[in-house]
């Protein structure tokens, strides 16, 4: 999968798994791009029990334990037989690493493309409790595939929606539901959605300029772009302060320039080359 797609959809899920969770808050932590060695080794998620005793009626969380590790699959990726085995690898590190006992441990895995060719070589183990969730019999954790547009939409919305491909009712849903989340929380996943949608969408958007008049109606902004502007507002920051020390220290050098210190004693005590406290003097 292209890194640009990654960066377009994962933040997206990152926000609608929480929403999808959200009468949880309380009672479960999220862990993104959990970091499991020194090599680029990362789980998508980890969705973790605050209290072991804690009961998720969630459909898509029923068979959690303490520790849930996530795989997140963009509309463009599929679950691959391979891509299957490697997050049970993750899994079997996860739990090496942080000392956990197998059995507390769960993995899922979020798809939008129906994996076919998985399912049927699983087709022996494979038991489908809800609408879109399919779990697998394994000897060593509880696993579970989630087909996300398959889900209901009363009650996997966001997850559901997390696509490419929506008809204007469930965009019209979203619109709706929304505005009872705190803007903070969908402010990514609102912008990815309509973004991934509104030119498929008759109507709706005409332009780049009916896009932009569409995010300030429903006052959302670019993530990717505020990011870009953060992180240049720090870069310009990080520029002034340094130019402000420099200013310091030139000070401080001229001072002692002033007391009768020598350009060598002066270059030393400050840091500064000896080129640039010769032109000092003048």
């Amino acid at each position: 999968m292209a890194t640009e797609e990654k960066n377009i959809w994962h933040p997206a899920f990152y926000e609608a798994i929480e929403i999808e969770f959200i009468n949880y808050a309380n009672e479960l932590s999220f862990e993104y791009e959990y970091q499991l060695t020194t090599q680029p080794l990362r789980i998508d998620a980890v969705i973790i029990k605050k209290k072991p005793n804690i009961k998720i009626e969630k459909n898509i969380g029923q068979i959690f334990k303490g520790y849930n590790i996530v795989e997140y699959k963009s509309p463009k990726d599929n679950l691959t037989a391979d891509e299957y085995n490697k997050v049970f690898g993750y899994a079997y590190i996860f739990a090496y690493r942080n000392k956990i006992d197998t059995n507390d441990i769960t993995i899922s895995f979020v798809v939008s493309t129906h994996p076919q060719e998985l399912l049927d070589k699983l087709e022996s183990v494979i038991t489908q409790p809800f609408k879109g969730i399919y779990y697998i019999k394994n000897d060593t954790f509880k696993v579970q595939i989630i087909e996300s547009k398959e889900l209901p939409l009363e009650e996997n919305l966001f997850l559901n929606a997390l696509r490419n491909n929506l008809d204007i009712e469930t965009l019209k849903q979203l619109l709706l539901k929304e505005k009872e989340i705190d803007p903070t929380k969908v402010n990514t996943y609102m912008y990815v959605i309509n973004k991934a949608n509104y030119k498929r969408i008759e109507g709706m958007f005409m332009d780049d300029k009916g896009w932009e008049e569409f995010l300030k109606r429903h006052n959302l902004v670019d993530p990717f772009v505020a990011e870009k502007e953060k992180q240049e507002a720090i870069k310009t920051a990080q520029k002034a302060a340094q130019k402000e020390k420099q200013d310091s220290i030139i000070e401080l050098a001229k001072n002692f320039l002033r007391l009768g210190n020598n350009i060598e004693q002066v270059a030393e005590g400050t840091g500064l080359p000896i080129s640039t406290v010769k032109q000092l003097q003048y």
